[in-house]
């Protein structure tokens, strides 16, 4: 692949990482962003919006499963 193939590959796949979490709840949306992107534990991240790790451990349970149904594969 040329590197102008790379770039576009790239950005479609932004393009559609963006898309897919604009799809989950809201609540869903910010803790994935917080792990993610922003690197934090689920500690850090109970902490931060004031919920139990638990809790923050099933958003991103369920977000897993969200990204196996949305990329066609099976869990």
């Amino acid at each position: 692949m040329v590197e102008g193939e790379d770039c576009l590959a790239n950005l479609e796949y932004e393009k559609i990482y963006r898309l897919a979490i604009m799809q989950l709840p809201p609540q869903r949306q910010k803790i994935f962003k917080l792990s993610r992107e922003e690197g934090l534990s689920y500690q850090e991240i109970a902490e931060r919006l004031d919920i139990s790790p638990n809790t923050v451990k099933e958003h991103m349970s369920l977000d897993n499963e969200n990204h196996t149904h949305l990329s066609g594969q099976r869990a």
